[in-house]
């Protein structure tokens, strides 16, 4: 009886789930939410007239993005006189021109998008005469605006079947005990890191549209059949944008969720709660394997997951690449403590480190880099007298093998892609140091972004230096702990205004480095990763602590909570040039943007600094007069166009960057070369025959064939890999 009462309230609720679905409701703006360079806003309404002096485009909605489908909008207005226009303009391309009318005063425009769209826009032409006024403009959908609703639901009934299969297990026992009170510190932990994004809005963060534009992207290069993404087809107007300098394989998560119709607000939420819950179970991982005691791993778990560079990476910095990197440190730490001085079998979690971080952060991997190589200086005589160097050989082996799909696009582009990456090195490191006492803040009142370890991270510090003193180094785990500390401790001296990084630019080599890595408080990635799990570790294994342990551990454990909450306090995007509305509007505006069209996308990685004041939609001809085309299609990173001309020396520009890996044919199928037309424009320009003769010529991006062979590489190993694991679990079984 209790089963079917269950079940019936679960039935119960998801209709109820079902019900509050808002990814049908229209989208309404009024006209104080446009965005204008001339007129006024008066009672809510835009209104502009001729005193302004001006005519053109003079005001535009906010850009939506919107899914594959059909829609419709209409558009409440009053004009004194016939000639204002209303254009709806998808990706940089008008799809439909409306004539506002002077004796109407609602127009109605039916559209279809064969495809998503990153900027829809209805943008307002006005004719110079008389009033213009814009009241309201609705959009609305034939089926739905977005999906989230059945995500929703999905977790709704996961979560509950889930409390029933527990609901039936015998919790007696107290190892069972252990494990679902473990769980459940693990669960909340992510959860209430997740707990800012809580709301019905996106806050603000200072990389975030970069980041949520590249889920976009990989989304829309998925659905036109790219694997892996190298470039973002629908970026810049549909120019394209690379994707293989900036590491992108998490993100093929909230991008997979995209490709289902849930609105990227959502997709983007859902990834940081994931993110969240892998980092507090890889921590509890990582300082289990390496100490075997589950209340330090616990601990550790919480201290980290929580503490305030976290947050702060996440909700005020936007960096998504970062965020996602320090998930991996505690199992860069673990692998190198077995690979060099523990169990030696467990080399394989020094190479799962690498690679995630690998696809998380370039910066990061080179800071694991020089942590490595400093472990193994460190341990460079074991190492050679146990053999582990075969372990490292492995470790090597398998993250070259199974990262070279990314690896060999990245190096290529890299050395030979004539890319824009001057602006990486604007920062001279020690302007951006931190005052000690910033470190110490527990609850940042100044400033949403809290660059600071926390009293918390500080008193592992101290628990670690009581241990040392008191209890001593007893083992070949305190002895690498011990290095770790020291690295941490060293690493926090960088991010402070004592260290001097000007009078070590002198040497180019310090000052490549320091140049690269840019912001000094990056290394607070790393010194709160070691602080949480030595203090952990060391607070378990000290004698001289062990009657104050319980107390330790609320007192570490309520500082962290403290610690996060001014987070919530981050400002939302407050005015039009960010964001226009929160809950159903916010999910459809999805991307925001300030000062002009597509300034997301940074200049980082274009080709010679292409600007955005030369991006066009449409192809460019060298004489309008003197080429006739036709049949022009485009459609992602494809185009094909037929043409002909009587005169020698004509090109046409097809608005593709001209990237490494874009190849041109003519109708027999022949390879026909591409001409790159300059630094500022950087667009692929085809010379054209000039014998009066039809022709055809389609563009496509096709890559290399070595990038082809790194994935079949990649891929190969990866089977092989999967596959000898399933065989070894069988075995086990057997026996």
């Amino acid at each position: 009886m209790k089963k079917i009462g269950y079940i019936f309230a679960v039935i119960l609720m998801s209709y109820f789930i079902l019900v509050a679905d808002d990814g049908k409701d229209d989208v309404v703006f009024t006209g104080e939410n446009l965005r204008y360079e001339a007129g006024t806003i008066t009672d809510g309404k835009f209104l502009i007239d001729e005193s302004y002096e001006k005519s053109g485009i003079t005001a535009h909605t906010p850009p939506l993005l919107l899914n594959k489908g059909g829609y419709s909008v209409q558009i409440a207005y009053r004009s004194q006189n016939d000639g204002n226009t209303a254009h709806l303009n998808h990706n940089g391309i008008d799809l439909k021109v409306i004539p506002l009318k002077a004796d109407e005063n609602i127009q109605t425009a039916e559209f279809e998008l064969p495809k998503g769209s990153q900027e829809l826009w209805i943008k307002f032409d006005y004719c110079g005469k008389g009033e213009l006024e814009i009241q309201s403009i609705t959009y609305s959908c034939d089926t739905s605006f977005y999906t989230d609703i059945y995500l929703v639901l999905t977790v709704f009934i996961l979560g509950c079947s889930l409390i029933y299969l527990l609901m039936q297990k015998d919790w007696t026992e107290e190892s069972k005990k252990k494990k679902l009170l473990i769980g459940i510190v693990l669960f909340g932990s992510a959860i209430y890191a997740t707990y800012p994004f809580f709301t019905n809005t996106l806050l603000h963060a200072d990389d975030l549209s970069y980041h949520l534009l590249r889920i976009e992207g990989i989304k829309d290069a998925l659905l036109e059949g790219q694997f892996p993404v190298v470039i973002l087809p629908e970026a810049l107007e549909g120019n394209g944008y690379l994707n293989s300098m900036y590491p992108s394989l998490f993100l093929y998560i909230p991008a997979l969720l995209r490709m289902m119709g849930i609105s990227l607000v959502t997709s983007y939420k859902s990834y940081v709660f994931l993110l969240n819950a892998a980092t507090a179970w890889i921590m509890y991982y990582s300082v289990k394997s390496i100490s075997n005691n589950r209340k330090a791993a616990l601990l550790a778990a919480v201290l980290y997951t929580l503490c305030p560079y976290r947050f702060t990476n996440i909700y005020a910095r936007g960096a998504v690449g970062e965020a996602t990197a320090m998930t991996f440190f505690p199992l860069l730490f673990a692998g190198l403590y077995h690979t060099l001085a523990g169990k030696k079998e467990k080399w394989y979690l020094l190479a799962i480190s690498i690679i995630g971080l690998l696809h998380s952060h370039i910066l990061s991997v080179l800071l694991a880099g020089l942590i490595c190589v400093i472990f193994g200086i460190c341990y460079i005589v074991p190492v050679w007298k146990e053999k582990r160097y075969l372990e490292i050989i492995k470790a090597a082996f398998w993250v070259g093998v199974l990262d070279l799909w990314w690896l060999i696009p990245f190096l290529m582009y890299y050395l030979r892609g004539s890319l824009w990456m001057s602006s990486l090195e604007w920062s001279t490191f020690e302007e951006y140091a931190v005052n000690i006492f910033t470190l110490f803040q527990t609850m940042n009142l100044s400033d949403y972004r809290n660059y600071s370890l926390g009293l918390a991270l500080i008193l592992c510090v101290g628990i670690a230096i009581v241990y040392l003193i008191a209890d001593k180094i007893k083992s070949k785990e305190d002895c690498f702990l011990l290095k770790m500390l020291l690295i941490g401790i060293f690493c926090t001296y960088l991010v402070t205004n004592y260290f001097s990084g000007w009078s070590l630019m002198g040497s180019e080599i310090v000052k490549s480095l320091l140049y690269k890595i840019q912001f000094p408080w990056r290394m607070l990635a790393i010194s709160s990763c070691i602080f949480a799990m030595t203090g952990s570790i060391w607070i378990f294994g000290s004698g001289i602590l062990k009657d104050y342990r319980k107390v330790i551990c609320y007192l570490l454990v309520g500082l962290t909570l403290l610690s996060t909450l001014k987070t919530i306090d981050v400002p939302v995007y407050e005015n039009q040039d960010d964001v226009i509305a929160q809950g159903h509007i916010q999910k459809v505006i999805g991307v925001p943007y300030t000062r002009g069209r597509n300034l997301c996308y940074p200049y980082d990685y274009r080709l010679g600094g292409s600007n955005n004041d030369s991006i066009v939609s449409e192809p460019v001809l060298s004489d309008e007069t003197k080429i006739e085309i036709w049949d022009y299609q485009k459609d992602g990173t494809k185009a094909f166009y037929r043409y002909s001309t009587s005169s020698q020396g004509q090109y046409i520009e097809v608005p593709f960057l001209a990237y490494k890996g874009y190849v041109a044919r003519d109708e027999n199928g022949e390879k026909i070369k591409i001409h790159k037309e300059s630094d500022s424009c950087n667009r692929i320009r085809i010379e054209l025959i000039g014998d009066g003769e039809e022709h055809s010529v389609s563009i496509s991006f096709e890559g290399y064939w070595f990038m082809t062979l790194a994935n079949f590489i990649s891929l190969a190993a990866l089977v092989t890999l999967v596959a000898w694991y399933i065989i070894k679990k069988s075995k086990r079984r057997l026996v």
